[in-house]
């Protein structure tokens, strides 16, 4: 069983969705403890570790750390939006409707 991390702004990010969307994605984000890699998750392009899963119109983005045995939970984003962060290992993640790519 992996343990789930959030970061602070996936915690700040998930506060302000409705709370439809909330209870929507909580279950999801949840079930990685079990499941880090689930049916129909995807790894981002030129990244270690890094991961998304697809919630709806959203894509919850996480990194595994298997040694660790932990998920961690970067941010919750909607498909249309465009999105860039430094992960872990200070590679920018960019995200956009039809390009997820780690510079």
């Amino acid at each position: 069983m992996y343990r789930i991390l959030l970061e602070r702004t996936a915690e700040h990010d998930l506060k302000k969705l409705s709370p439809s969307d909330f209870h929507r994605i909580i279950p999801h984000i949840k079930s990685l403890a079990e499941e880090p890699r689930p049916t129909g998750c995807r790894k981002i392009t030129n990244s270690k570790n890094d991961w998304r899963i697809r919630v709806g119109e959203y894509r919850i983005i996480y990194e595994i750390e298997d040694r660790e045995k932990a998920v961690k939970i970067i941010l919750p984003i909607r498909e249309l939006t465009a999105t860039f962060f430094q992960n872990m290992s200070g590679k920018i993640l960019t995200f956009t409707r039809k390009s997820w790519s780690c510079t």
